[in-house]
């Protein structure tokens, strides 16, 4: 009897992952908590040959019915797992099989959610080789749907929903709205910082709107949006009215990397991209002299349009919204899109100027961009202070995240 398959969405360019094991650059199976599932834990400790599995594990209070995590992988001293081997392999795989490991450990970098009852697969960014498959893609990132043989507990655990606040939105317009978001970002032949300033737009405009619950009024947002980027020029238009001020974008980025710097000393591959991006626009903590704002003005000027850096900052922005589910994983719009602006400005500030000058651009940006991952989707404590540190700022306002977006 064949095994039941479950119908998924995927980015195209991630059918082709392969774990690439004791191989990999950048392990999986170090440096990072695992948790272990109730029902992992319960088959380990109830079977005799995977019984002393338990002993590395810390047990977490039980969980309710709707909670999977029922413990802890306690990790060596030197940051791996204790189930290694020699070979950087899993044990607990090699001799036991692959469904013998927890759910965690099954599906990373593989992540899911449920978009209006369609289940969507992703890849993290965290992971090397998905990094290389989705940022180096120089075609447009695009969507498919594929049928997948899943177990009960793997089509029902950890999946993400999405949340429609409008209203009953029917899901065809959900649909057309998230199209017209990719649509924006892959619109070539607008400058990316442009499409981000529209997406910001758009999503200030569904915040105005969001309490009609009007799914007519929804389309004709659509209609409108669809029509801008048809139009470059209309684009320009909207876009001159925005100043591009250097000292404030100065005093943001120097303020958020003075809060992410501590979440660095245990992630020493990026903070090499840190410190380097901190000596190249010659940032120190305290306040910002003229000699500093001149030296990033003079930096910003001799810059050229860089349109692989583009490319890799499209194909990340359109990992992002997929894999967020943007605007469909809260409340407002314009907070979700906060979320994807700051990183996006953070990673094209280090693209422009941390980079070694000595290595392959494109590898070492993708590289760049992998370390950051890591360390943003595993430190909740950064994210929260740096959510904290703009609601301080009170740089949670339209005109305040496009400044910081405007120009390339």
């Amino acid at each position: 009897m064949s095994t039941p398959k479950t119908p998924f969405i995927t980015i195209s360019q991630s059918d082709s992952f392969e774990c690439v094991g004791s191989d990999c650059s950048d392990t999986c199976c170090s440096g990072w908590g695992v948790s272990i599932d109730k029902f992992t834990l319960a088959n380990w400790q109830n079977d005799p040959e995977k019984v002393d599995y338990a002993k590395h594990l810390k047990i977490l209070p039980t969980p309710t019915a709707e909670e999977l995590d029922a413990a802890g992988v306690i990790l060596n001293p030197n940051g791996d797992c204790p189930f290694l081997d020699k070979q950087k392999l899993c044990d607990i795989q090699k001799k036991h099989g692959h469904e013998t490991l927890s759910f965690t450990c099954r599906s990373f970098p593989r992540s899911k959610n449920d978009f209006y009852g369609i289940k969507e697969e992703n890849l993290s960014l965290a992971c090397p080789t998905a990094a290389t498959l989705l940022l180096g893609s120089s075609k447009p990132l695009e969507l498919n749907l594929k049928e997948v043989e899943k177990n009960a507990i793997e089509i029902l655990a950890n999946i993400t929903p999405s949340d429609d606040h409008w209203g009953q939105v029917p899901a065809n317009t959900a649909w057309s709205l998230r199209t017209l978001v990719f649509k924006i970002i892959q619109q070539r032949k607008i400058s990316f910082s442009n499409r981000l300033m529209v997406l910001g737009l758009l999503s200030q405009t569904l915040d105005r709107e969001s309490a009609t619950e009007d799914d007519l009024r929804c389309q004709s947002i659509i209609n409108k949006f669809d029509s801008l980027i048809a139009d470059p020029n209309s684009i320009e238009s909207l876009v001159g009215k925005v100043p591009n001020s250097f000292e404030t974008k100065l005093s943001i980025l120097t303020r958020l990397l003075e809060e992410i710097e501590p979440f660095t000393l245990a992630n020493t591959d990026y903070r090499i991209y840190l410190i380097s991006l901190r000596e190249k626009l010659k940032l120190d903590k305290g306040c910002i002299d003229e000699t500093i704002g001149q030296n990033y003005l003079d930096l910003n000027q001799n810059l050229t349009t860089n349109v692989e850096r583009d490319l890799l900052l499209e194909n990340y922005c359109f990992q992002l919204i997929y894999k967020e589910m943007y605007p469909f994983s809260s409340k407002s719009c314009l907070d979700q899109f906060l979320k994807i602006a700051l990183r996006i400005f953070l990673i094209r500030e280090h693209l422009k100027y941390s980079l070694p000058e000595d290595k392959d651009g494109k590898s070492e940006s993708i590289r760049l961009i992998q370390k950051f991952t890591r360390l943003y989707e595993h430190a909740p404590k950064l994210r929260e202070v740096l959510k904290n540190l703009l609601a301080d700022l009170n740089f949670n306002t339209l005109p305040h995240i496009l400044i910081i977006l405007n120009g390339d």
